[in-house]
C-alpha cells in the first residue's frame, strides 16, 4: 500500500516537473492525474477526455468539433449560441426563453400552459388551439380562421367584407345590419305564429314580393287616414283584382272593383271564376 502511494507521488512530481520545464507537455498514452492540474496557457486535447469529477474553467472553453454531453449541461449564467442549436429531444427551460431574433419551429410549437405574446404573432399556416385562445389586443389574420368548436365573442365581431355562414346562425339578442341583409334561403321564425315582421312605430316602408302573400288571419290596418290599398297587375286579361276562395266549394273568384281587364268601368263590384293561386 505504501509502495503504491509512493508511485503516485513520484508520478505527480514527474508530471509537475514536465509542465513546469516544458512549454508543451505531450501524453502519448492514457494518463490519470489524481490531484489538481493548473494550466496557465492552452490545453490541447487531440483524443477523448474523461472527467469523473467537476471541471472548473476560469476562462473560455472552445470546442472546434462536435461536443457530446451524455449527462446534459446546466448553464448558470446567460448563454449565447452564435450558430444553429439542434435539440433532438425535449428542450426544458425552467426560466424564460428569450429569442432576440426570428425563431423558426419546423415541427410546430406546443404550449401546455397559458402563453403570452407581448408583440405580434405571425402564423403563415394553420393555428391550432386545443384550449382557450385569448387575444387582449387586435388579432389580424391574413388567411382563414377555422374554429371546429364553439366560438364565444363577448365583445361582438365586425365583418368589413362579405361573410358566409355555412350552417345555422343563432343570435340570442338583436341582429343589427347597418347595410343590406341578403338571404339565399328562407327567412323563418323559430316557431309558428310567435314573431312579427316589423312593429308599430318601427314598421317597414315598402314590401315587394313577386309571389303570393299567405296569411292565416288577414287584417289590414292603417294608422293614417289617407292610407290607400292599391291593387294592380301587369296582365291585361285580369286587371287589378282580389281573389277570394270559397271554403265550401274550393272555387276561387276574382273580385273587380270599378275595373275589368284593366279598363275603368262603372260596374261597382263584379266577380268571375278563376284558377286558384294555390293550385
Amino acid at each position: 500500500m505504501r509502495m503504491h502511494q509512493g508511485k503516485k507521488k513520484i508520478l505527480y512530481l514527474l508530471v509537475s516537473t514536465l509542465l513546469a520545464i516544458s512549454p508543451t507537455a505531450v501524453a502519448m498514452a492514457a494518463t490519470t492525474i489524481g490531484n489538481n492540474v493548473s494550466v496557465g496557457g492552452t490545453l490541447a486535447v487531440t483524443g477523448a477526455t474523461t472527467l469523473t469529477g467537476a471541471a472548473t474553467l476560469s476562462s473560455t472553453l472552445g470546442v472546434t468539433g462536435l461536443s457530446t454531453l451524455t449527462g446534459g449541461f446546466i448553464s448558470a449564467a446567460s448563454s449565447s449560441v452564435s450558430a444553429g442549436l439542434q435539440v433532438a429531444g425535449a428542450l426544458s427551460a425552467s426560466g424564460t426563453l428569450g429569442v432576440a431574433s426570428l425563431g423558426t419551429f419546423a415541427g410546430g410549437i406546443l404550449s401546455t400552459v397559458s402563453s403570452t405574446f407581448s408583440n405580434g404573432l405571425n402564423v403563415s399556416g394553420a393555428l391550432s388551439a386545443s384550449g382557450t385562445l385569448q387575444a387582449t389586443g387586435a388579432a389580424t389574420l391574413a388567411s382563414t380562421l377555422s374554429v371546429t368548436s364553439l366560438a364565444t365573442l363577448t365583445g361582438g365581431f365586425i365583418s368589413n367584407a362579405s361573410s358566409s355562414v355555412g350552417a345555422g346562425l343563432q343570435v340570442a339578442g338583436a341582429l343589427n345590419a347597418s347595410g343590406t341583409a341578403m338571404f339565399g334561403g328562407n327567412l323563418l321564425p323559430s316557431s309558428n305564429n310567435n314573431s312579427d315582421f316589423g312593429a308599430y312605430g318601427t314598421a317597414f316602408k315598402n314590401t315587394y314580393t313577386s309571389g303570393t302573400v299567405w296569411s292565416t288571419s288577414s287584417t289590414i290596418f292603417n294608422a293614417s287616414a289617407t292610407a290607400t290599398l292599391f291593387v294592380k297587375t301587369a296582365s291585361t286579361n285580369i286587371g287589378g283584382a282580389l281573389i277570394l276562395k270559397d271554403s265550401a266549394t274550393a272555387n276561387c273568384y276574382a273580385v273587380y272593383i270599378g275595373t275589368y281587364n284593366g279598363i275603368l268601368e262603372a260596374k261597382g263590384v263584379t266577380s268571375t271564376l278563376v284558377t286558384c293561386p294555390d293550385n
